[in-house]
Protein backbone atom coordinates (compact mmCIF):
# COMPACT_ATOMS: atom_id res chain seq x y z
CA UNK A 1 0.00 0.00 0.00
CA UNK A 2 1.75 3.22 -0.98
CA UNK A 3 2.31 5.57 2.00
CA UNK A 4 0.54 8.85 1.91
CA UNK A 5 3.96 11.05 1.89
CA UNK A 6 4.76 8.74 -1.50
CA UNK A 7 1.59 9.79 -2.84
CA UNK A 8 2.04 13.75 -2.14
CA UNK A 9 5.01 13.04 -4.00
CA UNK A 10 4.06 11.46 -7.10
CA UNK A 11 1.38 14.50 -7.11
CA UNK A 12 3.83 17.05 -6.90
CA UNK A 13 5.77 15.05 -9.89
CA UNK A 14 2.85 15.17 -11.86
CA UNK A 15 2.11 18.80 -11.08
CA UNK A 16 5.58 19.56 -12.19
CA UNK A 17 5.58 17.38 -15.55
CA UNK A 18 2.47 19.18 -16.37
CA UNK A 19 3.71 22.62 -15.41
CA UNK A 20 6.78 21.82 -17.50
CA UNK A 21 4.78 20.84 -20.63
CA UNK A 22 2.05 24.04 -20.68
CA UNK A 23 5.21 25.90 -20.66
CA UNK A 24 7.07 23.76 -23.74
CA UNK A 25 3.30 23.65 -25.87
CA UNK A 26 2.59 27.28 -26.11
CA UNK A 27 0.37 28.41 -28.74
CA UNK A 28 -2.00 30.99 -29.71
CA UNK A 29 -3.15 30.84 -32.75
CA UNK A 30 -4.82 33.67 -34.39
CA UNK A 31 -7.73 32.36 -36.11
CA UNK A 32 -8.57 34.35 -39.39
CA UNK A 33 -4.66 35.73 -40.03
CA UNK A 34 -3.38 34.60 -43.09
CA UNK A 35 0.80 33.28 -43.91
CA UNK A 36 2.59 35.01 -46.62
CA UNK A 37 1.75 33.74 -49.43
CA UNK A 38 5.15 34.96 -51.15
CA UNK A 39 7.56 33.30 -48.87
CA UNK A 40 9.79 30.52 -50.69
CA UNK A 41 10.23 27.35 -49.00
CA UNK A 42 12.15 23.99 -50.31
CA UNK A 43 10.61 20.36 -50.76
CA UNK A 44 12.09 17.34 -49.98
CA UNK A 45 13.48 17.09 -53.50
CA UNK A 46 14.79 20.87 -52.97
CA UNK A 47 12.14 22.53 -55.10
CA UNK A 48 12.05 26.10 -54.04
CA UNK A 49 7.90 26.62 -53.97
CA UNK A 50 5.77 30.07 -53.08
CA UNK A 51 3.44 29.17 -50.50
CA UNK A 52 0.68 30.48 -52.48
CA UNK A 53 1.41 27.52 -54.86
CA UNK A 54 1.66 24.71 -52.08
CA UNK A 55 -1.64 25.85 -50.97
CA UNK A 56 -4.52 23.65 -52.83
CA UNK A 57 -8.53 25.22 -53.51
CA UNK A 58 -9.56 22.11 -51.12
CA UNK A 59 -8.18 23.22 -48.05
CA UNK A 60 -4.76 22.91 -46.92
CA UNK A 61 -3.18 20.80 -43.59
CA UNK A 62 -0.14 22.73 -42.15
CA UNK A 63 1.85 20.68 -39.74
CA UNK A 64 4.88 22.42 -37.81
CA UNK A 65 7.58 20.26 -36.07
CA UNK A 66 11.18 19.52 -37.36
CA UNK A 67 12.44 16.29 -39.58
CA UNK A 68 15.17 14.93 -37.58
CA UNK A 69 12.56 14.89 -34.19
CA UNK A 70 12.71 10.98 -32.78
CA UNK A 71 10.06 11.52 -30.85
CA UNK A 72 6.02 13.30 -31.52
CA UNK A 73 6.33 14.38 -34.90
CA UNK A 74 6.92 10.80 -36.26
CA UNK A 75 3.78 9.73 -34.18
CA UNK A 76 1.56 12.38 -35.40
CA UNK A 77 2.74 12.55 -38.98
CA UNK A 78 1.70 8.42 -38.63
CA UNK A 79 -1.39 9.25 -36.54
CA UNK A 80 -2.90 11.81 -39.34
CA UNK A 81 -1.35 10.05 -42.65
CA UNK A 82 -3.54 6.74 -41.59
CA UNK A 83 -6.82 9.09 -40.47
CA UNK A 84 -6.69 10.01 -43.90
CA UNK A 85 -6.11 7.27 -45.55
CA UNK A 86 -9.70 6.99 -46.65
CA UNK A 87 -10.14 10.63 -48.13
CA UNK A 88 -10.20 10.31 -51.78
CA UNK A 89 -8.14 12.37 -53.61
CA UNK A 90 -6.04 13.04 -50.47
CA UNK A 91 -5.62 16.22 -48.69
CA UNK A 92 -2.75 18.46 -49.31
CA UNK A 93 -0.31 18.21 -46.13
CA UNK A 94 2.32 20.19 -45.49
CA UNK A 95 5.42 19.42 -42.28
CA UNK A 96 7.36 22.19 -42.04
CA UNK A 97 10.31 22.57 -40.11
CA UNK A 98 10.38 24.99 -37.46
CA UNK A 99 14.58 24.77 -37.72
CA UNK A 100 16.42 26.54 -40.70
CA UNK A 101 19.64 24.69 -40.04
CA UNK A 102 17.58 21.72 -41.78
CA UNK A 103 17.88 20.73 -45.15
CA UNK A 104 16.15 18.99 -48.06
CA UNK A 105 17.96 16.09 -47.28
CA UNK A 106 16.28 16.27 -43.72
CA UNK A 107 13.33 16.18 -45.26
CA UNK A 108 13.52 13.90 -47.73
CA UNK A 109 14.65 11.22 -45.01
CA UNK A 110 11.33 12.33 -42.72
CA UNK A 111 9.57 11.24 -45.91
CA UNK A 112 11.12 8.13 -46.58
CA UNK A 113 10.79 6.97 -43.09
CA UNK A 114 6.89 7.83 -42.87
CA UNK A 115 6.72 5.78 -45.80
CA UNK A 116 8.46 2.91 -44.56
CA UNK A 117 6.06 3.12 -41.21
CA UNK A 118 2.99 3.49 -42.95
CA UNK A 119 3.25 1.78 -46.65
CA UNK A 120 -0.06 1.64 -47.86
CA UNK A 121 -0.65 5.35 -47.32
CA UNK A 122 -0.69 7.47 -50.39
CA UNK A 123 1.89 10.18 -49.25
CA UNK A 124 1.98 11.82 -52.40
CA UNK A 125 -0.41 15.11 -51.70
CA UNK A 126 2.54 15.49 -48.87
CA UNK A 127 5.27 17.98 -48.74
CA UNK A 128 7.76 18.08 -46.42
CA UNK A 129 9.30 21.65 -46.10
CA UNK A 130 12.46 23.42 -45.17
CA UNK A 131 13.60 26.98 -45.62
CA UNK A 132 14.96 30.23 -44.63
CA UNK A 133 14.25 32.22 -41.28
CA UNK A 134 12.07 34.37 -42.70
CA UNK A 135 10.26 31.84 -45.07
CA UNK A 136 9.05 29.66 -42.02
CA UNK A 137 8.31 32.23 -39.77
CA UNK A 138 5.74 33.50 -42.40
CA UNK A 139 4.53 29.85 -43.07
CA UNK A 140 3.53 29.92 -39.08
CA UNK A 141 3.28 33.27 -38.03
CA UNK A 142 -0.77 32.83 -37.21
CA UNK A 143 -0.17 30.11 -35.10
CA UNK A 144 2.13 32.02 -33.20
CA UNK A 145 4.09 28.98 -31.55
CA UNK A 146 6.46 29.32 -29.04
CA UNK A 147 9.54 26.87 -29.20
CA UNK A 148 12.82 26.21 -27.91
CA UNK A 149 15.98 24.40 -27.74
CA UNK A 150 16.39 21.77 -25.10
CA UNK A 151 19.89 22.05 -23.75
CA UNK A 152 22.22 20.65 -25.45
CA UNK A 153 21.00 21.59 -28.66
CA UNK A 154 19.64 18.47 -30.19
CA UNK A 155 15.83 18.69 -29.32
CA UNK A 156 13.56 21.18 -30.54
CA UNK A 157 10.81 21.68 -28.10
CA UNK A 158 7.47 22.39 -30.21
CA UNK A 159 3.56 22.64 -29.33
CA UNK A 160 2.07 19.97 -31.52
CA UNK A 161 -1.12 21.25 -33.55
CA UNK A 162 -2.24 20.57 -37.01
CA UNK A 163 -3.52 23.89 -38.68
CA UNK A 164 -6.53 23.80 -41.20
CA UNK A 165 -5.51 26.72 -44.25
CA UNK A 166 -8.14 28.28 -46.21
CA UNK A 167 -7.29 28.51 -50.45
CA UNK A 168 -6.07 32.64 -49.55
CA UNK A 169 -3.93 31.30 -46.76
CA UNK A 170 -6.20 32.16 -43.57
CA UNK A 171 -6.13 29.67 -40.80
CA UNK A 172 -9.30 28.69 -40.30
CA UNK A 173 -8.96 25.75 -37.30
CA UNK A 174 -6.56 24.46 -35.07
CA UNK A 175 -6.52 20.72 -33.89
CA UNK A 176 -4.31 20.38 -30.78
CA UNK A 177 -2.39 17.21 -30.13
CA UNK A 178 -3.88 14.26 -31.26
CA UNK A 179 -7.33 15.74 -31.07
CA UNK A 180 -8.39 15.19 -34.48
CA UNK A 181 -10.62 12.58 -36.36
CA UNK A 182 -11.34 11.60 -40.28
CA UNK A 183 -14.80 13.40 -39.92
CA UNK A 184 -13.41 16.23 -37.95
CA UNK A 185 -10.75 16.90 -40.58
CA UNK A 186 -13.28 16.62 -43.33
CA UNK A 187 -15.52 19.22 -42.01
CA UNK A 188 -12.68 21.27 -41.53
CA UNK A 189 -11.50 20.80 -44.74
CA UNK A 190 -14.67 21.20 -46.35
CA UNK A 191 -15.17 24.45 -44.76
CA UNK A 192 -11.53 25.91 -45.36
CA UNK A 193 -12.55 25.08 -49.37
CA UNK A 194 -15.69 27.85 -48.90
CA UNK A 195 -13.03 30.32 -46.99
CA UNK A 196 -14.93 29.56 -44.08
CA UNK A 197 -13.15 30.51 -41.19
CA UNK A 198 -12.95 29.07 -38.06
CA UNK A 199 -14.72 25.99 -36.72
CA UNK A 200 -17.28 25.81 -33.93
CA UNK A 201 -14.53 25.92 -31.02
CA UNK A 202 -13.29 28.99 -32.56
CA UNK A 203 -16.18 30.79 -33.38
CA UNK A 204 -17.39 30.70 -30.01
CA UNK A 205 -13.95 32.57 -28.80
CA UNK A 206 -14.21 34.53 -31.82
CA UNK A 207 -18.07 35.48 -30.50
CA UNK A 208 -16.75 35.92 -26.62
CA UNK A 209 -13.94 38.17 -27.29
CA UNK A 210 -13.32 40.03 -30.41
CA UNK A 211 -11.82 38.92 -33.81
CA UNK A 212 -8.30 40.35 -32.45
CA UNK A 213 -5.82 39.13 -30.61
CA UNK A 214 -7.22 38.93 -27.61
CA UNK A 215 -8.28 35.45 -29.24
CA UNK A 216 -5.13 33.73 -27.92
CA UNK A 217 -5.35 35.15 -24.60
CA UNK A 218 -9.07 34.66 -23.66
CA UNK A 219 -7.68 30.78 -24.86
CA UNK A 220 -5.12 30.79 -22.41
CA UNK A 221 -7.09 32.05 -19.61
CA UNK A 222 -9.41 29.28 -20.18
CA UNK A 223 -6.75 26.48 -20.29
CA UNK A 224 -5.38 27.86 -17.24
CA UNK A 225 -8.48 27.76 -15.59
CA UNK A 226 -8.78 24.07 -16.18
CA UNK A 227 -5.35 23.68 -15.61
CA UNK A 228 -6.48 24.63 -11.88
CA UNK A 229 -9.13 23.01 -11.66
CA UNK A 230 -7.16 20.03 -12.35
CA UNK A 231 -4.68 20.43 -9.74
CA UNK A 232 -7.33 21.03 -6.92
CA UNK A 233 -8.59 17.78 -8.19
CA UNK A 234 -5.90 15.90 -7.75
CA UNK A 235 -5.22 17.81 -4.27
CA UNK A 236 -7.97 16.38 -3.22
CA UNK A 237 -7.84 12.35 -4.46
CA UNK A 238 -4.53 12.75 -2.67
CA UNK A 239 -5.83 13.99 0.56
CA UNK A 240 -8.82 11.02 0.40
CA UNK A 241 -6.52 8.43 0.12
CA UNK A 242 -4.41 10.17 2.82
CA UNK A 243 -7.09 9.75 4.99
CA UNK A 244 -8.49 6.34 4.35
CA UNK A 245 -5.04 5.05 4.91
CA UNK A 246 -4.75 6.66 8.02
CA UNK A 247 -8.25 5.16 9.10
CA UNK A 248 -6.89 1.93 7.47
CA UNK A 249 -4.07 1.46 10.45
CA UNK A 250 -6.36 2.35 13.57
Amino acid sequence: MMRPSRLLQLVLLILALCSGASRAQDVQPLIGARVDMTAVLRDADGQSHAVADLLTNEGTLLLPGYHRCTNICGILQQELAETLSDMQPPPRVLFTSLDPTETPADAAQMRDKLQQVVPDVDLSNWRFLTGEPEALTALTAPLRMQSYVRPGGEVLVHPVATAVLTPEGALSEVFFGFDFTAAALRSALSDAARGKVGGLRERIVLLCSGIDQAVGRIARTALGSLRIAGVAMLILIAAGVALMLRRERR
